[in-house]
C-alpha cells in the first residue's frame, strides 16, 4: 500500500537533486564532527527561557567542515508528568578556526 508513494517521492527526490557549484566544493577534503542525538529520558519537560549559541572552534587544516548526527531513530517514549521552566540552554556551533594561508 505504501510502496507506490514511496517509489514515486524516491523518484521525484531523484529528480529534483540537482548540484549546485558552491564555494565549499573547492576543498579537496572535508572534516567531519559526529554529534549524538541529545534523548531527554526525565519525566520533566524543561523548557528554556534563552538559548545561548558558543563557537566551538575546530581544527579543519583547510579542509571543509560538515557536522553529521548519528541517526538512533526516534528514541524511546517518555511520558511527562511536570513541567520546568529555568533559564538558559547552550547550544554549540561548530566552526573552522581560520588557517594561515
Amino acid at each position: 500500500m505504501y510502496f507506490p508513494i514511496v517509489a514515486l517521492l524516491s523518484l521525484a527526490g531523484t529528480a529534483l537533486a540537482v548540484p549546485v557549484a558552491n564555494a565549499a566544493e573547492s576543498a579537496p577534503c572535508t572534516t567531519v564532527i559526529r554529534v549524538a542525538p541529545h534523548f531527554d529520558l526525565s519525566p520533566t519537560r524543561t523548557i528554556y527561557k534563552n538559548t545561548v549559541t558558543v563557537s566551538s572552534p575546530v581544527d579543519c587544516n583547510g579542509c571543509v567542515l560538515k557536522t553529521e548526527t548519528f541517526n538512533f531513530g526516534p528514541g524511546p517514549v517518555v511520558f511527562r508528568t511536570a513541567t520546568a521552566t529555568v533559564g538558559t540552554t547552550t547550544e554549540y556551533d561548530f566552526q573552522c578556526k581560520p588557517t594561515l594561508a
